[in-house]
């Protein structure tokens, strides 16, 4: 498959305790959580797992270079693109499809955020694959990743799935961060938690995303798919509307997709403080490594030590 990494975002969430020296907040998908391997570099880990770096594309902001600069780095020069401005995760999903479609029309995609933790990363990537392999033989739609949740949490995104056809079920709708109330009835019920991973046809993708987000389609088909025509880029950008991806495209099509259920992976999305230090208490001093773990930039920031030095109070 091709692998799209999504890592233009801000992590606004946790920026109180991503401050660097210059007073700046570090996006947490450039920050690592025991001073080890950024979160970027743990989910390019993945990537290669499933696919050769040729067929791995990041997508990053413009804003954040002095970031992301050193630890793209080893990737082609042409699967880091680079967003001029922030027009949502719409524009961050579509115009990198459009890349890889001119690449292969043949193409099929695996989209992944790259601020998120796996404990068990092995078990996620077999799922992945299977989602590849069931993507390639049904429709092509989106099949999502749904993480098979340890409690009622209300602050994650719900799937609520209808009966199971083989190793995927089809969507019925989705809930956004519930009150505690529905959060029990939906874990009660089987629902899932929206991991924002999946797995789909380029082309499927591609024509779900016209029926949904046309302005968008319509807007990065200007730009010349190399990657390199940053003034087209930045004149397409400029007139972009800032679309959510996962509300505008996936929650407005929930009957045409399906989930797949991930096993018990230790996943979180890290986006609050409290989620924070609820993953770090479970990991050991040092995160176990999977596959080569070169130690993050000494300008990283380590979010174990930035919550322990905004104390207690950070987490509640």
């Amino acid at each position: 498959p091709w692998i799209l990494v999504l890592a233009g975002g801000s992590g606004t969430r946790l920026s109180a305790l991503t401050v660097g020296p210059d007073g700046v907040p570090v996006p947490k998908q450039y920050c690592s959580l025991r001073g080890s391997r950024t979160l970027l570099g743990e989910t390019l880990q993945r990537a290669f797992a499933l696919a050769p770096r040729e067929r791995v594309l990041v997508v990053v902001a413009a804003a954040h270079a002095r970031w992301w600069r050193s630890q793209l780095r080893d990737l082609p020069r042409a699967n880091v693109l680079v967003q001029p401005h922030s027009r949502g995760t719409a524009a961050g999903i579509v115009w990198p499809l459009r890349v890889i479609l001119q690449r292969d029309p043949n193409a099929t995609v695996v989209v992944m955020p790259s601020d998120h933790h796996f404990a068990v990363p092995a078990r996620l990537l077999r799922t992945v694959r299977d989602s590849v392999a069931h993507a390639r033989r049904g429709t092509g739609a989106p099949v999502l990743l749904g993480i098979e949740p340890d409690g009622p949490d209300t602050e994650y995104g719900w799937i609520v799935p209808g009966a199971a056809t083989g190793a995927t079920r089809p969507v019925q709708r989705f809930v956004e961060k519930p009150p505690h109330a529905q959060a029990s009835e939906l874990f009660a019920q089987g629902a899932l938690w929206n991991s924002f991973l999946f797995a789909a046809q380029g082309h499927a993708l591609w024509e779900l995303c016209e029926r949904r987000v046309p302005a968008v389609t319509d807007g990065v088909r200007t730009v010349r798919a190399d990657a390199r025509d940053t003034a087209g880029l930045a004149k397409a950008y400029a007139r972009l509307p800032e679309v959510d991806f996962s509300r505008e495209v996936l929650q407005g099509s929930a009957l045409q997709l399906e989930v797949m259920p991930v096993p018990d992976c230790g996943w979180t999305d890290l986006g609050t403080p409290r989620r924070l230090a609820s993953c770090l208490a479970t990991l050991p001093e040092r995160s176990p490594a999977f596959g080569a773990a070169p130690r993050a930039h000494h300008q990283t920031i380590d979010l174990s030590a930035a919550l322990q030095a905004h104390g207690a109070s950070a987490a509640c």
